[in-house]
């Protein structure tokens, strides 16, 4: 359905306002003709207009990792403006979640960045390898879109990377008490072989 349309002009009257029953049959087949071409003209413009907006929600979503609700994939049944602006607000919706997404991958991305650099972490994996290139010079993200190089943003990925982030912050922790109790260990050591304090500090 197309719904209320601007400048809807109806069939009992022509756009002067003349009732069309006083037309010859002739002139109202002719009346009828042009108005059955305004609408299927509407209803075209309309209809394309849907489609460019549901192309663009599944771009978004595609990019996001995420399905398309139902409901914005009947681009046929109602092609009125409000389905049209309902189509247009969900573009707008999918936007503001993929501009808050983006800042969530860049910061937990950067995040890993630092810890693999803080412990000399060669990338062995494809998500190390994705993690490494994602970041440009300027510290924004490359690409929204996943390659060999690059994280994208989709849901998965970000729950990957938070997964890989929690799991180096616990190997750093691992580290760093192996390095606390390696240091009370050597001391012990020196103690024991009774190691003057200059060595001691030679050492360290």
């Amino acid at each position: 359905r197309l719904g209320e349309l601007e400048g809807y002009q109806g069939l009992d009257t022509d756009e002067e306002g003349v009732a069309v029953n006083t037309y010859s049959l002739s002139e109202q087949l002719c009346h009828f003709e042009r108005h059955a071409k305004s609408l299927t003209e509407k209803i075209d413009t309309r209809s394309a207009e849907l489609e460019a907006l549901r192309k663009d929600l599944c771009s978004r979503c595609e990019i996001l990792g995420d399905d398309l609700d139902d409901t914005f994939h009947d681009v046929a049944t109602d092609l009125s403006q409000a389905r049209i602006d309902a189509f247009t607000a969900e573009v707008a919706r999918l936007e503001s979640v993929l501009e808050l997404r983006v800042v969530e991958v860049v910061e937990v991305v950067g995040e890993c960045q630092g810890l693999l650099q803080e412990m000399s972490i060669e990338p062995a994996t494809e998500l190390d390898t994705q993690i490494a290139g994602s970041l440009g010079e300027d510290g924004e993200l490359v690409g929204t879109a996943r390659t060999a190089t690059c994280t994208g943003v989709g849901s998965a990925m970000l729950a990957s990377l938070q997964a890989r982030r929690d799991e180096l912050v616990e190997n750093r922790e691992f580290r760093s008490n192996r390095l606390l109790e390696l240091g009370d260990e050597v001391a012990r050591l020196w103690e024991m072989l009774n190691i003057d304090e200059e060595s001691q500090k030679a050492f360290e």
